[in-house]
This record gives C-alpha cells, sequence and structure tokens, in this order.
C-alpha cells in the first residue's frame, strides 16, 4: 500500500489532531484512512452532503462531496478540501469557502479549486448560471479562462455570450 499510496495519494492534513492519516486521489474520487500503518476504511466513492449547514440553502438541490469518517468516527471532510489542503496547501483564513471554478461541484481536481469569499463565490455563480443558459457546458474551459472571464464586468460577459448562443 505504501509504495501504492505515494504514487496515486497525497496526504491529507489532519485538523482534529488524533493519530489518524488520510489520503486521496488527485482527482478526489477516492480516499483511504490509515491507522498505524494499516488501510482501515477506504472510501471509493465519497458521499453527497446538503451544500451548507446554512438553513436558507437547505432547499438547494445542489450538493458537495464528502469522505465520512475520513479521521475517525464522525469526522467527515468535504472532497475539495480534501484534494485542495493535500495538492495545494492550506486554506487561507481570509477564505470562507472553496468555489469550484466551473461551477460542477464534483469536480474536485485541485486546478478546478479555488479559495474565495462568499461574496466572490456568488459573483462567480452569476457568471456560471450566463454560461448554462447560454447552453455552454463549463466543464470544457480551463481554469484560465475563468480567471479571464470572472475579471470581465458582468455586463460585457453576458453580452459576449449571448452573442455566441
Amino acid at each position: 500500500m505504501e509504495n501504492q499510496t505515494l504514487s496515486v495519494y497525497k496526504i491529507v492534513p489532519n485538523p482534529f489532531g488524533n493519530d489518524v492519516v488520510f489520503w486521496v486521489k488527485r482527482d478526489g474520487s477516492q480516499g483511504c484512512r490509515i491507522i498505524n500503518g494499516v488501510e482501515t476504511i477506504m472510501n471509493p466513492t465519497p458521499t453527497t452532503c446538503k451544500n451548507s449547514k446554512n438553513k436558507t440553502n437547505a432547499g438547494r438541490k445542489q450538493r458537495y462531496l464528502q469522505f465520512k469518517h475520513a479521521f475517525d468516527e464522525g469526522k467527515h471532510i468535504l472532497v475539495s478540501h480534501a484534494v485542495y489542503t493535500a495538492f495545494v496547501g492550506p486554506i487561507p483564513d481570509d477564505a470562507d469557502c472553496i468555489d469550484h471554478l466551473n461551477g460542477c461541484t464534483t469536480d474536485n481536481r485541485p486546478e478546478n479549486l479555488e479559495p474565495v469569499t462568499f461574496a466572490e463565490n456568488n459573483r462567480r455563480a452569476k457568471y456560471i448560471r450566463i454560461m448554462r443558459e447560454c447552453n455552454f457546458d463549463p466543464r470544457i474551459f480551463t481554469a484560465a479562462d475563468f480567471h479571464y472571464w470572472f475579471s470581465m464586468p458582468f455586463e460585457e460577459f453576458k453580452s459576449f455570450f449571448e452573442h455566441l448562443k
């Protein structure tokens, strides 16, 4: 397991301070728990959770993937957070959430994840909605594309995509 783990997985920093080590694949599709060098739980398919603990968002259908019992019984972690911390680094203190640049909450590749404030996340969601309304699948674009578009004034962005429709 150790050689396979080092080549395919990367360790996720443990926020709970116990002896449990959790490893995650780069695309977030799989994770495993290791205690005292022994693989104890494999998370081959992350489960979905509601997108927020905030009751105002409870009715949304959008879901985020999480690894259940990643660091111990009852200690869950969002896949986006696990992948970001394992492959990019710690989430900055000034960030409120991890944004999926292309709007697809199941696309947890490190290049699709970025820490942002709630306000910035909501602003970007408007851009993604316009892309979808114009029948563009955001998953085909790169992170560089999104950074370019998110820097545009919204009305300019909107007219650009509606022109392509």
